[in-house]
């Protein structure tokens, strides 16, 4: 629990039990695809190469922003269809400040109280909402029993999805 949290703890579990793990994090690709329906390659990209740096942000702020953020940003800008996107961190000081100029410099944002740009990450955690869902819903068609941990921003959206299986989801507390 103190390494991994409840996740960790639930597959150390399931794993000693045998009990088959599913993950519901969609693939990468598709939900990278699914996002650029909707947004921009140049914002999908910096929101996913900001994101890992905004979220650590309330921890502490890295001693070198640009460099922690140069392995997001050569990784994730190799994702399909955000290739040749951010070339560099110049690129991502200059589409933050054309964004996003207003508000405080991407160094100093913190995801603790939300983002600019907010409505990608909605999208983004609705398409893990679908998709965790689906998997749900698929296993308990199946005839499967299921045990779901996540965050509680997908607890509360997750039960109106799983509408076509009623109660065999059990309901539990959060907390």
């Amino acid at each position: 629990m103190a390494n991994y949290g409840e996740m960790g703890a639930a597959a150390a579990r399931a794993r000693a039990d045998g009990i088959p793990l599913y993950s519901w994090e969609p693939r990468r690709e598709w939900e990278v695809e699914q996002m650029l329906a909707s947004f921009p390659a140049e914002r999908v990209a910096l929101f996913y190469v900001l994101r890992p740096y905004c979220s650590g942000l309330r921890f502490g702020r890295p001693e070198d922003p640009e460099g922690f953020v140069e392995e997001f940003r050569r990784t994730r800008t190799g994702y399909p269809g955000l290739e040749g996107t951010l070339p560099s961190v110049a690129a991502i000081d200059s589409l933050w400040s054309r964004d996003f100029g207003g508000g405080k410099d991407w160094r100093d944002t913190s995801d603790e109280y939300g983002l600019p740009g907010a409505e990608l990450s909605a999208r983004s955690n609705a398409l893990r909402d679908e998709h965790l869902a689906g998997v749900i819903a698929d296993l308990v068609g199946q005839g499967e029993r299921v045990v779901a941990v996540m965050g509680s921003s997908h607890e509360e959206s997750c039960p109106r999805n799983v509408e076509p299986f009623p109660g065999k989801i059990p309901r539990w507390r959060s907390g």
